[in-house]
Parts: C-alpha cells; structure tokens; sequence
C-alpha cells in the first residue's frame, strides 16, 4: 500500500511539473495569441492582449503568424523578438522582423509596447525623422501616440511650402502658339525664394474653337 502511494506520488509530481508553464512561456503565448487576432481583424481581444494600442490599433498591419525567436527577462517583463509573415492591404508579401514586450499584471499578461508594427503613411517619407518626432529606436507606442501630430505637422509645412512656392516663383515672358496643330510654349522663371527650386514643371491646355456657320436660304 505505501508502494502504491509512493508511485501515486510520483505521478501526481510529473503531471504537475509537466502542466506548470513558466511566466516565459505565458508571455510567449500572449505574443502568439496576439498575432492570431490581428490576422483574423479581431480588435477586441487584440486590444485587450495590447492594451496601448487602443487608440492607434488602425495603423498596425494585420500580421500573420508569429514565430518566436529570443525571449529575454528584464526585471519581471518579457521582451520577445521574431518573426511575422503577412500580405497587406496591397497583396504584397512581407516578412518583418517584430519585438515585443510583455508584463504580468496579476497574473494577466499583456504586452505594454512593441517595435516593428507600426505603419505610416508613406507619403510622410523621412519627414517624421526630420523634425524629430521618430528617431530610429522609437518603439510602437511612442510612434503611435504622436501620429496626429506628425500629420499635422506634415500637411500644414506642405501649405506653407506651397505658399512659399505659389509667391516666391514668378512666371515672366509667357507665350505659346499651335502651329500646325502643335501646341508649344516657352517661359521664363524668376525665383525669389532662398532656395533652389529644381524639376519645375508647366503644363499648357489648350481649346480648339470651331466656328460654325450656318447658311440660311430662302
């Protein structure tokens, strides 16, 4: 009977170390679970796993699965580097390198920011790096909490600029004709602003009026 117990014993010990997950392997989870959501377009339970990308959650790609590279401990948070591959909105492959960082909050894990994600528009090109507002280490949650500002900042140095351009560029001598049936023209450019404007462009349209006459008899 003790043998039996003691066997008993043993088993109960291998099924409760073999069912016991470490914290590394909850937070690894998280970060899977979380990639399933995005590529099913499943926000509620993708920002209930990434709490702080509520209010960005549309900019961020809808990722496909998630194969976890490196898991590394900081100070009871996680921070997990891998790999997604996806098509995006444009049916384009991509295979992205993406790093994420996990916190157990009472036992709850969440991810609390991420570096990888983040999509901007690529009509803003380098200029978020410009003005100072993305530097190369800035993580997710940074990039997405200052988005608005970055495209607002963007589009009224765009009116400005063009006001600049609009007035600091004068058109001077401005002729063409269509002879033949071949439109040209010619123009000469004066620029007044403090800076070289390059590749400038004009575009000519022109109408052909056809007349009509119509010959009326008695």
């Amino acid at each position: 009977m003790t043998r039996f117990f003691s066997l008993f014993g043993v088993l109960i010990a291998i099924v409760s170390l073999a069912s016991c997950k470490s914290n590394a392997d909850k937070a690894s989870e998280t970060v899977i679970a979380y990639a399933t959501a995005m590529s099913a377009d499943d926000s509620i339970t993708a920002v209930h796993l990434y709490p702080n990308s509520k209010h960005f959650y549309g900019l961020m790609p809808h990722i496909g699965a998630f194969e976890v590279g490196n898991i590394k401990e900081l100070n009871g948070s996680y921070e997990i580097s891998g790999q997604s591959s996806y098509y995006d909105k444009n049916s384009r492959f991509h295979q992205q390198k993406l790093t994420f960082w996990v916190q157990n909050k009472n036992g709850d894990f969440v991810i609390t920011d991420s570096k990888g994600m983040m999509e901007l528009p690529e009509d803003l090109g380098t200029y978020p790096y410009q003005i100072g507002a993305i530097t190369p280490v800035s993580r997710d949650v940074a990039i997405g909490t200052n988005y608005k500002d970055i495209v607002s900042c963007f589009y009224i140095d765009c009116i400005r600029k063009s006001w600049k351009l609009n007035n600091g560029i004068e058109q001077i001598n401005w002729s063409w004709d269509a002879d033949w049936g071949t439109p040209h023209g010619s123009c000469t450019i004066k620029n007044t602003l403090p800076f070289t404007v390059k590749n400038i462009q004009y575009k000519i349209t022109y109408y052909t009026v056809m007349l009509l006459w119509a010959v009326m008899t008695a």
